[in-house]
């Protein structure tokens, strides 16, 4: 079966600022889609060991845990949604394979650092109409793709900045959990492996108005960590 669109799968999760990390399993190929055996450079499970620096969260809290513009919340909770502050429904989508489709983007998410051989696969712009009648973008993916590797998904989106990111912890014993963790002062939320497991790896942060998320699958932790940091703006 041919492999749907990772940007395609990957944006209803993510639109709206509630991450699952089940449906990005899926948008990894969890659904038979992109064989694992395919991506024969990854890190095999029993590499997976490392883990960001920062406090873990427990798989058993009970109540909510907030982290500067995130909320943690317990395994079986539904998640609220960030929407687009005056924004309207009226929202024109580009999909494209030509990275100049990046060029000149405010929601600029080509990171200054990415290891060598990664390349553009896959784009994903959203523009919505505002309130003052302006189109202005407010979701931009890029799939970038190397060789024998799952590929790396970049997305950043503009979200209400008074609106917390809710995301939900796993089940006690899963293989899965957060930490959080910091990108250049910046506060981030990093999804990741509780022991040697391959799960969906997710860094998240927000900066203003702006949600960031990088995600990608049996990556060097310390990579998936460099490549988020290049992308959080320093004030000058």
């Amino acid at each position: 079966m041919k492999r749907k669109a990772l940007t395609t799968i990957l944006f209803a999760a993510v639109a709206a600022a509630a991450v699952s990390v089940a449906a990005i399993a899926l948008a990894f190929g969890g659904d038979g889609d992109a064989p694992k055996q395919a991506a024969t450079d990854a890190l095999k499970p029993s590499e997976l060991t490392k883990v960001p620096p920062g406090q873990q969260v427990r798989q058993d809290i009970t109540a909510p845990v907030t982290y500067g513009q995130f909320r943690i919340l317990p395994a079986g909770s539904v998640p609220a949604t960030c929407g687009v502050p005056h924004g309207s429904n009226d929202v024109k989508i580009t999909e494209s394979k030509d990275p100049m489709a990046l060029r000149g983007l405010a929601l600029n998410p080509i990171p200054p650092y990415l290891p060598a051989g990664w390349t553009v696969s896959e784009v994903h712009i959203e523009r919505t109409l505002m309130d003052d009648g302006i189109r202005q973008e407010t979701n931009v993916s890029v799939e970038y793709t190397r060789p024998r590797q799952f590929p790396i998904l970049i997305t950043r989106m503009v979200i209400d900045p008074a609106c917390l990111v809710e995301m939900v912890e796993d089940e006690p014993g899963s293989n899965s959990t957060n930490t959080l963790s910091e990108l250049r002062g910046v506060k981030a939320v990093v999804t990741h492996q509780t022991r040697g497991a391959q799960v969906p790896l997710l860094v998240q942060f927000v900066q203003g108005s702006t949600l960031t998320v990088v995600q990608a699958v049996a990556i060097d932790m310390d990579q998936l960590l460099r490549i988020a940091e290049s992308l959080v703006e320093v004030e000058k």
